[in-house]
C-alpha cells in the first residue's frame, strides 16, 4: 500500500513549564522555541484555529498535560495483547499487506476492547435490534423516513448482550476497510450493495484517511506519547465508522427499492438533536467527540474532546443521511473544547483500564473534562440552551476567566 509518510519532528526533550497564568505568559511563541520537541516550532498557518476565543496556546497544551505525561510517569506502550475482533481481521482490509496490518495492530486491539465495553455493546444492540420508532413530524420536515432508537443507557438484558456479540462476529463477512482519501474527512462509510445481511440491510465499506495509517508506519522519530495518541485516534475513527457500518447491515432495504438510490436517514439515538450514529457513539464512549488539535492527522498537538451535538454540527438533511432537528433538544449556551489528558491516553492502552470498564461501565471511558476553552453559542431561538444539560447560562466567569474551574477566553469574561 503506497502512503506518503509525514515528516518526522525532532527528538523529544523535557518540557520545563512552571506557569501560573498561562494565558498571559510572555514565552508563548516568543522565540519560536518548541521546548518539548527540542527544535523550533512553527505554528500552523491557521493557528490558533477557526475560533481564537476557544483555542489553546502551545504553552497551555504542555502545562495542562495534553502533550507530555507528568514528570516521573514511566514510559509504556501498554500491555494489550491477544487476538483482535474478527471484524478487524487482515482479510477485511482491501489493499493491505500483512506488514501493513501489523503496523496498526495496537490500534486494532484498542477497538477490540472498545467492542467489548458494556455500553458500546448496548449501543450496537439498539442500532441492530431495537425497534425503530417513526418520527412523523421530522419525516414530514425532511421528506425522508426518520426514526428513533432508545439510548443505550436504558440497558440491555444479558441475552441481548449475547445476541449482539454474536451478530458483531457474524457481521465480519459483511464489512470491509480500506485506507484512502475520503474527501477531507478522517473516515467515510458507504453501503456495499453486493452483500446482504440477515437483518435485510447491506454490507459496508469503511474508507479511512491514509494519513491515519502513515502516522503509525515504523521509523517515525516521535515521542511515544504522540504514537499513543495516533493509535487512540485511529481506533476512535474505526469505532465511529463501525457505527455507520452496523446501521447499513441493520437498516432493511424494502424489496421494491433500489438501495443505490434509496433516500434514508440514520436513527436518532434517544433525545439526540442530530441523527449521526458515529458521533452519537463517541458521545456514549468518551462523553464527547474526540478530535486532533491543530494538526493534520498526526496528533502532534494533542487530542481534544467536546460535547456533541453543538450548534456547529447542526445542519439540514444531506444526501449522506444526516438529519438535524433543533426541536428535539436545544443546543448548549456554550461550546467548550476540552483537552484530553495524556494520562487518559496512556491508560486506555492498559489491561487495568479495560478491567475497570467491564466492572464500572461508561463512567470509566468518559474523558475527565478538567481544562477547556469556551465560546458562547449564538442563540437562534428564544430560550435556546436554557434547561439543556449543556447549559451554563447562570454560571458567570470569575475575574480570572474561569468557569467551573475551566479556562475561558479573556474576551468572554463578563459576557452576558
Amino acid at each position: 500500500m503506497a502512503v506518503s509518510p509525514p515528516e518526522a519532528p525532532p527528538e523529544n526533550a523535557d518540557a520545563d513549564t512552571e506557569m501560573t497564568d498561562v494565558s498571559s505568559s510572555d514565552s508563548s511563541f516568543s522565540d519560536g522555541q518548541d521546548r518539548r520537541l527540542g527544535g523550533f516550532f512553527t505554528p500552523p498557518v491557521n493557528w490558533p484555529g477557526p475560533h481564537p476565543d476557544d483555542s489553546f496556546t502551545y504553552d497551555e497544551l504542555i502545562h495542562f498535560g495534553a502533550i507530555d505525561l507528568p514528570r516521573g510517569e514511566p514510559v509504556s506502550f501498554g500491555d494489550l495483547h491477544g487476538p483482535i475482533h474478527p471484524i478487524l481481521h487482515h482479510s477485511r482490509w482491501f489493499g493491505m499487506t500483512v506488514t501493513d496490518h501489523e503496523n496498526i495492530l495496537p490500534a486494532l486491539r484498542l477497538v477490540t476492547n472498545m467492542l467489548e465495553a458494556p455500553h458500546v455493546l448496548a449501543f450496537f444492540y439498539m442500532v441492530c435490534f431495537s425497534p425503530r420508532t417513526p418520527l412523523p413530524a421530522v419525516t414530514a420536515k425532511y421528506g425522508v423516513p426518520c426514526t428513533q432508537i432508545p439510548a443505550p443507557t436504558e440497558g440491555v438484558s444479558p441475552s441481548g448482550i449475547r445476541l449482539i456479540k454474536q451478530y458483531l462476529v457474524d457481521a465480519a463477512s459483511l464489512l470491509f476497510f480500506a485506507f484512502g482519501t475520503p474527501s477531507n474527512e478522517d473516515g467515510a462509510t458507504f453501503r456495499f450493495l453486493t452483500v446482504r445481511s440477515s437483518l435485510g440491510g447491506t454490507g459496508a465499506l469503511m474508507r479511512l484517511h491514509y494519513r491515519l495509517y502513515a502516522a503509525l508506519v515504523p521509523g517515525r522519530n516521535w515521542a511515544f506519547e504522540q504514537l499513543l495518541r495516533c493509535q487512540l485516534f485511529l481506533a476512535t475513527t474505526i469505532l465511529h465508522e463501525l457505527a455507520h457500518a452496523m446501521n447499513c447491515t441493520a437498516q432493511p432495504i424494502p424489496p421494491d427499492v433500489d438501495p443505490a438510490t434509496m433516500r434514508s436517514a440514520e436513527p436518532f439515538v434517544g433525545a439526540d438533536r442530530q441523527a449521526e450514529l458515529g458521533r452519537a457513539l463517541e458521545q456514549v464512549f468518551f462523553g464527547g467527540v474526540v478530535d486532533q488539535y491543530a494538526a493534520d492527522r498526526d496528533s502532534t498537538f494533542g487530542l481534544v474532546v467536546q460535547r456533541w451535538p453543538d450548534l456547529g454540527s447542526a445542519h439540514e438533511y444531506w444526501p449522506n443521511g444526516d438529519v438535524q432537528t433543533p426541536e428535539r433538544r436545544a443546543a448548549g449556551t456554550f461550546t467548550t473544547v476540552y483537552l484530553v489528558p495524556m494520562t487518559y491516553v496512556k491508560a486506555v492502552h492498559t489491561q487495568l483500564f479495560w478491567r475497570r470498564v467491564q466492572r464500572f461501565g461508561a463512567s470509566e471511558t468518559r474523558v475527565k473534562k478538567t481544562v477547556g476553552r469556551r465560546r458562547w453559542n449564538q442563540r437562534e431561538a428564544s430560550g435556546d440552551g436554557v434547561g439543556s444539560d449543556e447549559s451554563s447560562l447562570n454560571r458567570e466567569a470569575s475575574s480570572e476567566g474561569r468557569v467551573g474551574g475551566r479556562l475561558m477566553a479573556a474576551s468572554e469574561v463578563g459576557s452576558p
